[in-house]
This record gives C-alpha cells, structure tokens and sequence, in this order.
C-alpha cells in the first residue's frame, strides 16, 4: 500500500496538520493525539496482517498463473474474438519480423 498510496496519504497527512496548526494549538494537539491514537491502534494488527504472506516473488508467480487461467477460461467461453485477436497477434509479430 505505502508503494502505490504512500504520496498520496503523506499529502493528505500534510495537509491536515496544516488546517490543524491554523486553527489553534488545542486543535493542532488534538489532530497529533488522533495520529498517534490511530497509529497505536492499527499498527498490531498491519504487522499481524502480513505476518503469514508468502515473499513478493511466490506471490507474484501465484497472481500470474492466477491470470493466465482466468484469460483460458475467458478465451474458452468467446472462441471468436479469442482467433481474431490471435489473429492479429500473429500478423503483427510476422510485420515485425519481416523489418530490417
């Protein structure tokens, strides 16, 4: 999540803390209290989460092997679309071969 939202949330962080600080010490004290409050309470249970998953390497050979099944059954169930579009593959990878 910190790889594909990380900018996002910090920016989001960011700005909260500004509109807290602009409103007053008390407002910006309770902002940092929520954080941390927050922080205290759903770091367990991230590292808890991901205790048990596999590697990035076992699980991204899982999701793969996961898609190519999914596109065997989708291509089983529409056999037209399925031969033109292998089709069009094939004509493409002969143009490119036939390129100096």
């Amino acid at each position: 999540m910190c790889d594909r939202h990380g900018a996002e949330i910090e920016g989001v962080f960011a700005s909260e803390l500004t509109h807290a600080r602009a409103r007053g010490p008390l407002a910006h004290l309770s902002f940092v209290i929520a954080a941390t409050w927050d922080l205290a309470r759903r770091a367990p249970y991230e590292h808890w989460r991901r205790r048990g998953r596999r590697t990035n390497e076992e699980s991204s050979m899982q999701s793969f092997l996961a898609d190519l099944r999914f596109a065997v059954r989708s291509f089983t169930r529409q056999p037209g679309p399925t031969a033109l579009v292998e089709l069009e593959n094939r004509a493409t990878v002969g143009k490119l071969a036939l390129l100096p």
